[in-house]
């Protein structure tokens, strides 16, 4: 008896948890049963009788459902038993019946929270996956301006959508990107769907096939950003088996040969690979041959406002770079692609052709505009190629207790400048510091701090903070002044470095902003991996490129000077100690001995 009570317990154990609609059936079932009840008693045993059993049992549902049947009735019997029906009625219609719609709406309510429903749009941006970058790099595709409305007119869509795939949706994901985009944000602008990158069913959840472009950025698991690269190749394995061949996909990988390893078996046009932590390590190698560089490269690669690198369309061919250039009175010209070839500051002999497309620094998109020169104002002077020289890097100082020969930015540094040190600030021996002060004292020397550790969250840049204070430490018990960089991986902590007086970069947000860009602009990619190439840019004296000091310059005029000895002039340092400004920000220039030149070489 026992055992078939269980079994039964059992059963109706199931049958509830089977949802909504089961538990409304079982409190029918209990409905009719006490109706059925309440009625065969006032049919037997109350003084007033009925016509029938089932009139008793109409009346006892009326008085379940609706009590203000409850005064109609007389007799001891009868008023008890529909007295009990009214208080049994509260107890299943007021009480479970709510109850059970309640959790029903609520199920539904955190099934929508989630976004498991399956979206059916166009013309969107889809993210697949989610990491301490994303609101950064949704910020910068948002808040892009004009290069942002001319790619969404190419796709006949008035109003830019992201959506990000992810396993788990948490609040305070959708708060971090309103915190990023400030008064840009829109409700309507971001959605989450809630599901797997690797899982081919959730990825049909984001309408993959309609979409203008996908990113699959590295993918973060709990607090750490996983490196080996492996979901990466299997995302993108999905997407071709999902045929997606409209929009334009983007792979991030985290090493430079998984990425190479990927392109070269890649047989589709539109899907592509990069590695930003690559591009990243050549901006902060640039900047430690380049000294008091850092504010020029932060602010050209990691806000929308101020000089952007744009591609133009040529105009003019059969005519010199040089002269090519005089027809942007208020852009920069850098080089060109030509056959998909990046180009930068070509020689003297090089002509354009009319399949070229320039590769421009400007303020704006108008102000690439280009205004054919005048016969009179062609010089067929002989510009010198450009020095293959480079400045000193000397020795790099590797400050903090992450380092290792393995990190992307070690590496680059190290090819740089060949002669490298290792110092764990916190944990260094008396011997250690002994040789770094001996080191700086009698070498051009660099210090670098950064984190390797892929931390997000509060605990990011917390190690490259303690690094950066025990270090200015060090610096003035011994009296010591040597260029330092601090690399940070959350933009707001730049200051800390800044009140400390050291240089600041902040790698991860220049890579928010390459990736940002390149999605939308494809071409911009091999212009970005290019541009950072060793030795292509170096800080040059005013005596160096022969530039007079009893004259005072306009910018055009500087340009063509600068050109005329072999290279593109970037920004000016007026003297040793303050930062370089990129040459567009002003109209005339007054040179004096002190004056540095940031040049394309």
């Amino acid at each position: 008896m026992n055992r078939i009570r269980r079994r039964l317990l059992y059963a109706l154990e199931k049958f509830l948890l089977g949802g909504s609609f089961n538990l409304l059936i079982f409190i029918a079932i209990l409905i009719v049963l006490i109706s059925v009840a309440g009625g065969y008693l006032a049919h037997n045993y109350s003084t007033e009788k009925f016509e029938s059993l089932f009139h008793a049992i109409w009346w006892a549902f009326l008085r379940l459902t609706d009590p203000g049947y409850l005064g109609d009735d007389n007799g001891t019997i009868k008023r008890v038993v529909s007295t009990t029906l009214t208080v049994l009625g509260y107890v299943l219609f007021m009480g479970a019946l709510v109850a059970v719609m309640t959790q029903w709406l609520q199920s539904q309510i955190r099934r929508l929270e989630k976004g498991l429903t399956p979206l059916s749009m166009s013309g969107h941006f889809v993210i697949l996956g989610w990491n301490d970058q994303t609101p950064s790099l949704v910020k910068d595709i948002l808040t892009s301006g004009i290069r942002l409305k001319r790619f969404l007119k190419t796709f006949s869509a008035k109003n830019a959508k992201v959506v990000i795939l992810t396993p788990e949706i948490d609040p305070s994901m959708a708060s971090q990107i309103r915190f990023e985009l400030g008064s840009f944000w829109n409700e309507q602008s971001v959605i989450f769907r809630s599901g797997s990158p690797c899982m081919i069913d959730d990825l049909q959840k984001v309408d993959p096939q309609r979409a203008s472009a996908i990113f699959v950025p590295k993918q973060q698991i709990d607090e750490e950003i996983e490196e080996n690269d492996d979901l990466q190749f299997k995302i993108a394995a999905n997407l071709e088996l999902l045929n997606v061949t409209q929009p334009q996909v983007i792979v991030e990988f985290s090493e430079e040969h998984n990425k190479e390893s990927f392109q070269d078996c890649q047989t589709k046009s539109n899907i592509t690979s990069i590695c930003p932590n690559s591009i990243s390590a050549h901006v902060i190698g640039t900047i430690l041959q380049n000294p008091m560089s850092s504010f020029f490269f932060q602010k050209l690669f990691t806000k929308n406002i101020g000089p952007t690198v744009y591609i133009g369309s040529a105009s003019s061919s059969d005519i010199t770079f040089s002269q090519f250039q005089k027809g942007f009175d208020k852009a920069l010209l850098l080089g060109v692609i030509r056959d998909n070839q990046v180009i930068f500051n070509p020689n003297s002999d090089f002509k354009l052709e009319s399949q070229d497309l320039p590769i421009l620094l400007a303020e704006s998109l108008k102000e690439t505009g280009y205004t054919s020169t005048k016969e009179s104002e062609i010089e067929n002077t002989s510009i010198p190629k450009a020095s293959s020289g480079k400045n000193e890097l000397g020795k790099i100082i590797f400050w903090g207790s992450n380092h290792s020969n393995k990190d992307h930015i070690a590496e680059e540094l190290t090819q740089r400048s060949k002669k490298t040190m290792f110092v764990d600030g916190e944990n260094a021996t008396e011997e250690q510091l002994s040789k770094m002060k001996e080191v700086i004292q009698s070498k051009v020397t660099r210090v670098f701090v950064s984190t390797t550790e892929n931390l997000v969250g509060p605990r990011s840049d917390s190690d490259v903070i303690g690094s950066l204070y025990q270090l200015k430490s060090f610096l003035i018990k011994n009296n010591l002044r040597v260029p330092v960089l601090a690399n940070f991986s959350s933009p707001a902590n730049l200051k800390i470095a800044e009140n400390l007086d050291f240089e600041v970069i902040s790698a991860s947000a220049i890579n928010s902003y390459f990736l940002s860009q390149i999605i939308l602009k494809r071409e911009l990619q091999s212009v970005f991996e290019a541009f950072f190439e060793q030795n292509r840019f170096m800080t040059l004296k005013a005596q160096k490129l022969e530039i007079s000091f009893d004259k005072t310059w306009t910018r055009q005029e500087l340009i063509q000077h600068v050109r005329s000895q072999g290279y593109v002039l970037i920004a000016t340092q007026e003297s040793s100690g303050e930062m370089f400004h990129v040459i567009l920000e002003k109209d005339s220039f007054i040179i004096t001995d002190k004056t540095q030149f940031l040049v394309l070489s």
